[in-house]
């Protein structure tokens, strides 16, 4: 049983591609993936990443990355609010962070196409959250 009405098996044997637009899409992904087109998927090789240490920190990366992102939206509002400002103040005093926090997150994404490079943008992006959260703090005692 076959989706290949949605998702293709390969580009040769795709029906809605022209020979040159097959032509670019065999270039780009021999370019931005794996050095072979149509090898066998095997246990082994699905596997293989799990030895890697790298994975690890990856993953404990994302998760990581993930809690700052969302801690932001959700606890900044009460953050300002235990300082004693009003409901109208603190959500003005919200605006801003998420205003340039939304330009950040645009900006970053360009970047890190543009040099094609995503470790040293997240791990930016991180530091830059982590100190915004120590000002935070300091700034509530």
């Amino acid at each position: 049983y076959t989706y290949s009405f949605v998702l293709p098996s390969s580009i040769t044997t795709t029906s809605f591609f022209t020979p040159a637009e097959a032509h670019v899409a065999r270039l780009r992904i021999l370019k931005d993936s794996s050095s072979s087109l149509s090898a066998p998927l095997t246990a082994a090789t699905f596997f293989a990443p799990l030895h890697d240490w790298k994975l690890y920190v990856w993953a404990l990366i994302g998760i990581c990355y993930g809690v700052a992102a969302s801690s932001v939206g959700t606890f900044l509002p009460q953050i300002i609010g235990r300082m004693g400002k009003s409901t109208l103040t603190t959500n003005l005093y919200t605006v801003a962070p998420n205003f340039v926090g939304g330009f950040a997150v645009l900006a970053t994404a360009a970047s890190s196409d543009w040099w094609r490079e995503r470790s040293l943008h997240i791990a930016g992006a991180m530091a830059m959250t982590m100190v915004g959260f120590i000002i935070g703090q300091s700034q509530s005692f």
